[in-house]
């Protein structure tokens, strides 16, 4: 871009949503190709209507309420809930690939994108990890992420401050339960704050700063164990996590091997957001310099 200023969410989501098409397909697309433009086209579209969709159908009380994004979303999608594998069910585990792979790590790594832009001194504490681990001219690997601590905590402090996920997909009570002082009967569905957990102040000390050493353990090694729950926990946790996670580490490292990146001008640290099946920034533009 010869250092003029653009809004790099675009190019991050189509080629996320490459690597969703090359699992699929087994290929990978032109960023113009028009099918893969129109597949792009329509998955944000549906990703647009759950956001309000989803909300509404996770509080019992509101289920009943009429929505326009309930009646675009109802009946637009449905497949066999049988086990059988056949090519109905092959449509719908592509849609949830698409669905599942595209929105939530595109929108991780345009935050993560921001973050680092507006602040330099964790992008350049990035950049001499990389340099000492990588180099300038091999590629980084996933395998990588063992021996560059810092980086795995400034990309989790990234994304504890902005989560992109606001809150899990909601479970079903499968009997009565008390959780706390709350009854919750059979049936209902559960669904978890993840916003909440990550900017509670009960939870992180001054949770509205960016903070990448609350993931560093006094030896310097990276704690994952304090990471929020963005994926989940247990056997219900996102099937997706093993591919996000080397998606986000490798866009991260990608670009900051190669670039240094600044707001453009105007471009506010504390962005304002956008609500949908996640919670993305406002349309910002950035500067990228190749680094030397």
């Amino acid at each position: 871009m010869n250092s003029k200023p653009f809004d790099p969410s675009h190019l991050i989501t189509t080629t996320v949503g490459n690597i969703a098409m090359q699992l699929m397909t087994g290929n990978t697309y032109e960023l113009d190709d028009p099918i893969f433009r129109q597949v792009m086209k329509h998955t944000m579209r549906i990703f647009e209507i759950i956001g309000p969709a989803g909300l509404l159908s996770t509080v019992q009380l509101l289920r009943a309420i009429p929505s326009p994004g309930k009646r675009q979303f109802g009946g637009s999608i449905r497949w066999d809930s049988s086990e059988l594998f056949d090519e109905t069910n092959l449509l719908g585990s592509c849609i949830e690939i698409l669905l599942g792979g595209l929105e939530t790590t595109s929108t991780v790594v345009v935050w993560i994108v921001h973050t680092l832009a507006s602040y330099p001194e964790a992008q350049r504490r990035v950049r001499q990890e990389i340099l000492q681990v990588i180099g300038k001219d091999r590629l980084p690997r996933f395998s990588d992420h063992n021996r560059m601590p810092l980086t795995m905590a400034i990309i989790a402090e990234c994304m504890r401050l902005r989560p992109a996920g606001p809150f899990h997909i909601a479970h079903i009570a499968l009997e009565d339960l008390k959780v706390g002082a709350y009854d919750i009967p059979k049936g209902s569905p559960i669904t978890l704050n993840i916003w909440h957990l990550a900017q509670s102040p009960t939870l992180w000390e001054k949770p509205k700063s960016f903070r990448p050493e609350r993931f560093l353990t006094d030896d310097g090694k990276f704690d994952r164990k304090h990471e929020p729950f963005l994926f989940g926990i247990g056997r219900r946790s996102c099937p997706g996590e093993s591919l996000a996670r080397v998606e986000i580490f490798l866009f991260t490292t990608f670009i900051l091997q190669r670039f240094n990146i600044r707001l453009a001008e105007g471009v506010p640290v504390d962005i304002g957001t956008r609500a949908s099946a996640t919670v993305s920034p406002d349309p910002y533009q950035i500067h990228a310099v190749k680094a030397t």
